[in-house]
C-alpha cells in the first residue's frame, strides 16, 4: 500500500468516525426542577406568562443585557413570540413561542417551543406549571425536553445535556424566586 492510500484511509476514517459515532448517540434530553415561590399563584402567573420576562430570569439569556429582542403578537398570549441575537457566542440567537396556557383551579401551565439557531441547532418543548401550594405560595415546575438534531448530537460525548438543562433550569428558577419574593 502506497503512503498516498493510507493517508487516504486514515483522513476517511476520521472524518466518517465522528458520523458514525453520533448516529449511536441520544438525540433527546429532558430535565425538570421546581421551586416554591412565596407569592400567590396568580401573582406569579402574571409574571411568568409575559415572555418578555424569560430573558430576566432564563440563564442564557440573561447573560447579555445588550440582547436585541424582536416580539411577535401580544405577549402573554398563545401564538406570542420573541426572537433574539446576540452577540456573545454562548447566548447565541433563537426564537420562542408561546404555545398554549391551560388553567384549571388546581394548576395552570404554560407550554412554550424554544428554537435555538445559535450556537448550535436545538429545539426544546419547554412548560411551566403553577401550582398553589397555600394562598400565599406557589410551587413553579419548569420542564423541557430537547432535541438536537444527527449529527450536531455528537456534543453529547462532550457535554451532559440532561445535567446541563438541569443546572441551568435551578439557576434560572433561583432568579424567577428573587425577582418574585
Amino acid at each position: 500500500m502506497t503512503f498516498v492510500k493510507k493517508i487516504f484511509i486514515v483522513f476517511s476514517i476520521l472524518v466518517v468516525l465522528p458520523f458514525v459515532i453520533a448516529y449511536f448517540l441520544p438525540t433527546t434530553y429532558s430535565a425538570e426542577e421546581f421551586v416554591e415561590i412565596s407569592k400567590p399563584k396568580n401573582d406569579v402567573y402574571k409574571y411568568v406568562v409575559y415572555f418578555k420576562n424569560f430573558k430576566k430570569y432564563d440563564e442564557r439569556l440573561s447573560r447579555d443585557k445588550n440582547l436585541k429582542c424582536e416580539y411577535k403578537k401580544k405577549d402573554g398570549r398563545e401564538g406570542f413570540s420573541f426572537a433574539w441575537k446576540s452577540k456573545k457566542k454562548d447566548v447565541g440567537a433563537g426564537k420562542i413561542n408561546l404555545v398554549e396556557i391551560i388553567k384549571d383551579d388546581q394548576q395552570t401551565e404554560i407550554h412554550y417551543q424554544a428554537d435555538y439557531y445559535k450556537p448550535y441547532a436545538q429545539a426544546e418543548n419547554g412548560y411551566f406549571i403553577l401550582m398553589e401550594e397555600s394562598d400565599s405560595t406557589t410551587n413553579v415546575v419548569w420542564k423541557i425536553d430537547g432535541k438536537i438534531s444527527y449529527p450536531t448530537n455528537i456534543l453529547f460525548l462532550w457535554n451532559d445535556f440532561d445535567k446541563k438543562t438541569h443546572n441551568k433550569q435551578i439557576e434560572g428558577l433561583k432568579k424567577l424566586q428573587e425577582i418574585l419574593e
